[in-house]
């Protein structure tokens, strides 16, 4: 599925969605020491997404998890990493998008 600013109405209703249903989560399961809390995990990847979808890149979904970016960077959504695709090796990158972005994705295209 390719991204693009059009899916962000429905991403933003997505992320709503999402954080009423951690919200209860975490209050169902407050007195338990061990708990997964998928709803949580999804709100970190609709609110790395959107913010990817706020620069000019081509977003498409990879895997699980992964998206690819200009058909040549493979992102995480839910951690600060990525790596070039047909690589292996895993690089970390700033909490800050736009740095990301700027200095890797858009550095070869100008």
């Amino acid at each position: 599925m390719m991204y693009t600013k059009d899916d962000l109405p429905a991403l933003l209703l997505d992320l709503k969605k999402n954080k009423r249903a951690s919200e209860s989560l975490e209050i169902a399961n407050y007195n338990k020491s061990q708990n997964s809390n998928a709803p949580s995990r999804e709100v970190a990847r609709i609110e790395k997404l959107i913010r990817l979808l706020e620069h000019d890149v081509t977003i498409e979904d990879y895997n699980s998890g992964l998206v690819i970016i200009n058909d040549r960077f493979v992102v995480s959504l839910i951690s600060n990493k990525w790596r070039a695709k047909g690589r292996s090796k895993w690089y970390m990158h700033k909490d800050d998008i736009s740095h990301f972005v700027n200095n890797y994705v858009l550095r070869g295209e100008k």
